[in-house]
């Protein structure tokens, strides 16, 4: 197999330089696309000069920078997140990091052995979620919002299987909410997801977080 021959080359769109990746290829049409990691790549025909490549690029110089820019966004989102950093995520977006989806029904651990009713929502293996611990949140069920403390992990104190799982106990809601669509916005994070050493344990250290977070939502009102 041929080693693949990549160089790369910049250009000026206006002020801004653009660096990109360009890989001659055996294709009928000049390709470009800006990856996931922000770089900028073109495939080109063999015949086609370097200067026409330059120029085509040039020419799409907004559209460029701007992918660029969202892919720059996502990037930083998703290390803030992955470092349990809720409330610089939202200085950075404008906006609380939220996830939406249906309530699912859990094992119901929440209610009758802990004295602390959740909402729980199953992230698919594609969405981002922040890194494991307890939050701080918002939850908006039907239309309805309130403070809440929310879980990201998999619960190593109850549960043995290991299936990562958004679950919030509401300080205010109460009801039969399964089913009901329901979104989660991020605003602190409280601490790290642990396993305790026994349910009364555990019951203790969700009081106190449901009190941080109340205090929280006096700090801010």
């Amino acid at each position: 197999m041929a080693e693949r021959k990549i160089t790369i080359r910049r250009v000026m769109a206006g002020e801004r330089e653009i660096s990109y990746q360009l890989e001659r290829k055996a294709v009928k049409n000049l390709n470009l696309r800006v990856r996931e990691d922000g770089s900028v790549y073109a495939s080109a025909p063999r015949q086609v000069s370097a200067a026409e490549i330059d120029a085509f690029v040039a020419s799409r110089g907004a559209f460029i920078l701007q992918a660029v820019a969202r892919m720059e966004e996502r990037q930083r989102r998703r290390a803030l997140l992955e470092q349990g950093e809720a409330e610089a995520a939202r200085r950075f977006l404008g906006r609380p990091f939220a996830i939406a989806g249906p309530v699912r029904r859990g094992k119901g651990l929440g209610s009758s052995r802990l004295d602390a009713p959740t909402v729980n929502l199953v992230p698919d293996g594609h969405q981002l979620i922040p890194a494991f611990g307890v939050y701080v949140t918002r939850v908006t069920v039907e239309g309805h919002s309130g403070p809440a403390v929310t879980n990201v992990g998999v619960r190593p104190t109850v549960d043995t299987d290991g299936g990562v799982t958004v679950e919030s106990h509401l300080l205010d809601q109460q009801g039969d909410l399964y089913g009901a669509r329901c979104r989660v916005e991020f605003l602190q994070m409280l601490r790290p997801e642990r396993r305790f050493e026994s349910l009364a344990d555990l019951r203790r250290q969700i009081a106190r977080d449901g009190e941080a977070a109340r205090a929280y939502f006096q700090s801010i009102s």
